[in-house]
């Protein structure tokens, strides 16, 4: 098992393949940061998770289509108290019908 400190590193070292996957247009890009914003929600890091997640959609817009990713992102909310936030995205995960 890889220890915390591991885990940071391999999401850091994510982070910086996604971006230089960006700048050299790769469609790896995307699923490289949210790679990192998983790992980043493994080990706490919420904020940090929920910064990749939204960098993983403009990289790669197609996210933003995808009911995992708002549902990833609406539990993240959730647990850092931005509850309208959270709403919001769970109703994008459920195509916009109320819950």
């Amino acid at each position: 098992m890889v220890e915390f400190g591991g885990r940071r590193e391999i999401a850091e070292n994510l982070k910086r393949r996604a971006i230089e996957a960006q700048v050299a247009n790769l469609p790896s890009a995307g699923n490289l940061m949210y790679s990192a914003g998983k790992v980043l929600e493994g080990i706490g890091e919420r904020e940090f998770a929920i910064e990749a997640f939204q960098q993983a959609a403009e990289m790669d817009p197609r996210y933003l289509q995808r009911g995992y990713y708002h549902e990833e992102l609406a539990g993240l909310q959730f647990l850092l108290g931005a509850v309208d936030d959270a709403v919001s995205s769970y109703e994008l995960q459920s195509g916009g019908r109320a819950l």
